[in-house]
């Protein structure tokens, strides 16, 4: 339908303010922020309603558990009631955190991640303090009043390549907490010692700077994360949008370098990590899974679902390290390699366990091959 540009100029200066660039370049910017061109946003809408991605600007009215805000440098900055931040607007599944959403308007929200997401708290952990309070202001906007959301910004969809393509090791997690950056940033050191070029993707979670800084600091060539593909989290993403990131981001340097390692957040019950796991789509990329685990009895129980969709686990590995008793355990109970982080730094062979295929077909499934 056609708006008349004037019209639409009339209703922009009824709906929003404008917002002087001095306020905009003094207030923290937050990690998820740091792909936008702040130079766009020239007005602030107050009576936005909020949508996963915008571009919020923000009061802190009261330090909880996140006492500080993750710079689009990394730093982490301490904060005072009354700092104004800009974040983004997203929801947070955090088993061991917070779970909240995006809040229905403006006014008195939390704080649910260091990296910057602005949401309403559902609920949280027993042993986690109460979340930072904050108090959004309004959705940062262009000249026109149209909002700013990450989306505008996220990388260049890729240009298919007809050359070979990389070979993808997806390491998911039996459950939260399970060890999955700490065994992606292994698993890209042995690739590295056995010559082999990687590259380190992470295609769901929430909004944070702490994984890709690991990836980069363990020497990976190519590092992305869902934030650039224009999210500031992926809860509540349906399987459509889940491939569209995987394609995304994997696109982006398949072909590049000889491994993609690709980190997939939470656990396997989770609902968007499902998803990719029974999408066809996503797993016709994937070469082999590595299986993060903290104890044997996680261990067998993730593989026993995994075997159900179609995937073997080609190892193990994750904080079950720490202990060897549970390693001795789990390798007299499976026949799948247990790969501790010390076989990681020493063990030849680990490149070649970790790159056994992992996917069986439909067919395989049906007949009942383990």
């Amino acid at each position: 339908m056609y708006v008349d540009p004037q019209l639409k100029a009339v209703v922009s200066d009824v709906c929003t303010l404008p917002l002087n660039h001095a306020r905009i370049s003094a207030a923290k910017r937050a990690f998820v922020t740091r792909r936008v061109d702040l130079s766009d946003a020239k007005r602030i809408d107050p009576g936005a309603t909020p949508r996963a991605g915008d571009l919020c600007l923000a009061r802190l009215v009261r330090k909880g558990h996140h006492q500080r805000l993750e710079l689009t440098t990394g730093r982490r900055a301490r904060m005072e009631p009354g700092d104004e931040i800009i974040v983004a607007f997203g929801n947070r599944y955090a088993t061991d955190q917070f779970h909240g959403v995006v809040p229905s308007q403006m006014g008195p929200c939390h704080l649910v991640a260091a990296g910057g997401i602005a949401a309403q708290m559902l609920d949280r952990h027993a042993s986690t303090r109460k979340p930072t309070e904050i108090e959004t202001i309004g959705t940062l906007c262009r000249a026109d009043g149209s909002p700013i959301n990450l989306a505008d910004y996220a990388m260049e969809a890729p240009t298919p390549r007809i050359a070979d393509h990389s070979f993808v090791i997806a390491v998911f997690g039996s459950g939260m907490n399970a060890g999955k950056t700490t065994s992606v940033c292994e698993i890209v050191r042995t690739l590295s010692r056995s010559n082999l070029s990687t590259a380190a993707v992470k295609i769901t979670g929430t909004g944070a700077g702490g994984d890709i800084w690991q990836y980069q600091d363990c020497g990976a060539q190519h590092v992305l994360d869902f934030t650039d593909a224009g999210h500031a989290s992926t809860m509540g993403l349906e399987a459509e949008a889940l491939e569209r990131i995987a394609d995304h981001l994997i696109g982006q340097v398949d072909g590049k370098v000889d491994c993609i390692v690709v980190e997939i957040a939470d656990g396997l019950l989770q609902r968007e990590t499902q998803m990719l796991l029974r999408s066809e789509k996503f797993r016709s990329k994937v070469g082999s899974l590595v299986l993060a685990t903290p104890d044997p009895l996680s261990a067998l129980g993730g593989q026993q679902f995994l075997d159900t969709l179609g995937y073997r686990v080609a190892a193990y590995t994750g904080r079950i390290s720490a202990s060897p008793l549970f390693v001795n355990e789990l390798r007299e109970a499976t026949h799948v390699p247990v790969l501790t982080s010390r076989d990681l730094e020493s063990m030849d062979s680990a490149p070649l366990i970790l790159m056994q295929q992992s996917v069986f077909d439909q067919h395989e499934r049906m007949v009942g091959v383990a």
